[in-house]
């Protein structure tokens, strides 16, 4: 019996962490970071608006291919004046970035694996707690 709750320990282990790495990946929009990553291109912004109080988000203004663009990002502490490079998919220039796409895609992708493992080991953990003492308490009672 030891063996199949091992078993169900592991499956339910795995199941956890694949499901909540998907959920952390959407996210913190892992699909956009792995396309900047893989082919990108950059042009230089102009923070228009700082906003420390919101999560120190600024507003960027830059150009691609002659098209305007402004967009908010959050977590930067850039001054306003301030030039930043703005990294973009050129097959789809509305996907930005104003971090090196690598740097963020290792630290983003590491906070996901990390998080999901510590989510499924914690469920898991919970789940073995809860089970096997009433099993085992279960056999007891039957022994008598």
């Amino acid at each position: 019996m030891f063996v199949n709750t091992k078993l169900a320990a592991a499956v339910l282990w795995v199941s956890v962490f694949v499901v909540s790495t998907g959920i952390f990946a959407t996210l913190i929009n892992l699909r956009s970071m792995l396309l900047v990553a893989h082919r990108s291109g950059f042009a230089i912004g102009i923070v228009t608006r700082a906003e420390p109080a919101d999560h120190m988000s600024v507003t960027v203004r830059f150009s691609i291919d002659g098209v305007s663009h402004e967009r908010t990002f959050g977590g930067y502490g850039y001054h306003v004046g301030s030039s930043v490079r703005v990294y973009f998919y050129p097959e789809n220039p509305d996907v930005f970035l104003i971090e090196e796409p690598h740097r963020l895609l290792r630290s983003q992708l590491t906070f996901c694996l990390l998080s999901s493992g510590l989510l499924s080991t914690v469920i898991v953990g919970s789940f073995v707690v809860a089970i096997i003492p009433r099993r085992d308490q279960n056999k007891r009672s039957y022994a008598v």
